[in-house]
C-alpha cells in the first residue's frame, strides 16, 4: 500500500450507490478520478469543494485509488470549541452550519444550527447543571431544570419572561415584564385588570390573599 495526501474535488454518487470523488495530487500526473470513499459505518459525508478559506483533503491508496481517510482545513471554529475528550459531528461546508457537540467534562450535548442571520439556534442538554435550554437567534429562550422553568423573548427592545419555580413553600410563577408574582403566599397584581381604562386600574400595591 502506497499512501499520499490529495485534494478532494467534486464528489459523485456512482450507479452502484458508492460515493466517489475526483482528487488532485501535487502535480497534474497525480490526479485520480472516481475514487471510492471509505469511512465510519453510519456516517456519510460529501466534501465541500475548495475555496479561498481552505479545502478538503484525503489520504488515498495510490495502488487502488481508494480514499481511506479525510479532513477539512476550514474547521478552526469547531476545533476551537472542543477540548480533549470532546467530540463534534458537523456539516462539511466551509462554515459548518450544523453541529452536534458532545462535551465530556461539562457533561453537555449541544445541537446547533445557524439561522439566516448567522446566529445559533438549537437545543442544549446540560447534565452538569441539570437543565435543558432552547436557543433561538443566539439567545436562550427557554430553560428547564429540576425546580424551574423559564421562558423569555425580546420584542421592540423589551425583554419579557415567565418563570415557574418549585420551592419548599409551594409553586411560584413570576412574569417579569408585567411584574406579576403568584406563589404560596399573597397574590400581587400590578397594572390593568381587564380592558385598559381608568375604572379598571388596580393600584400596584394591591395584594390578594390566597388563604
Amino acid at each position: 500500500m502506497k499512501l499520499c495526501i490529495v485534494e478532494i474535488g467534486a464528489t459523485n454518487l456512482a450507479s452502484n450507490g458508492i460515493l466517489t470523488a475526483q482528487c488532485k495530487g501535487v502535480s497534474d500526473e497525480d490526479d485520480y478520478s472516481d475514487c471510492p470513499i471509505f469511512g465510519q459505518l453510519g456516517i456519510t459525508a460529501r466534501a465541500y469543494q475548495s475555496d479561498d478559506n481552505g479545502r478538503a483533503e484525503a489520504i488515498i491508496d495510490e495502488n487502488t485509488g481508494t480514499i481511506i481517510a479525510s479532513r477539512d482545513t476550514r474547521v478552526a471554529a469547531v476545533v476551537g470549541n472542543i477540548v480533549p475528550g470532546d467530540t463534534c459531528l458537523h456539516s462539511t461546508g466551509p462554515v459548518q452550519s450544523a453541529r452536534i457537540f458532545c462535551k465530556e467534562e461539562k457533561k453537555l450535548i449541544a445541537l446547533l444550527v445557524k439561522d439566516k442571520n448567522d446566529k445559533d439556534m438549537g437545543i442544549i442538554i446540560d447534565g452538569q447543571n441539570q437543565k435543558i435550554m432552547l436557543m433561538i437567534s443566539g439567545v436562550v429562550m427557554c430553560e428547564w431544570s429540576v425546580d424551574r422553568i423559564i421562558s423569555s423573548f425580546t420584542k421592540d427592545g423589551f425583554s419579557n419572561s415567565i418563570e415557574q419555580t418549585a420551592s419548599a413553600g409551594g409553586d411560584s410563577v413570576k412574569i417579569q415584564g408585567g411584574q406579576v408574582s403568584i406563589g404560596a403566599g399573597p397574590v400581587y397584581l400590578q397594572g390593568a385588570v381587564g380592558p385598559a381604562g381608568p375604572v379598571n386600574q388596580v393600584s400596584p400595591s394591591v395584594s390578594l390573599s390566597t388563604t
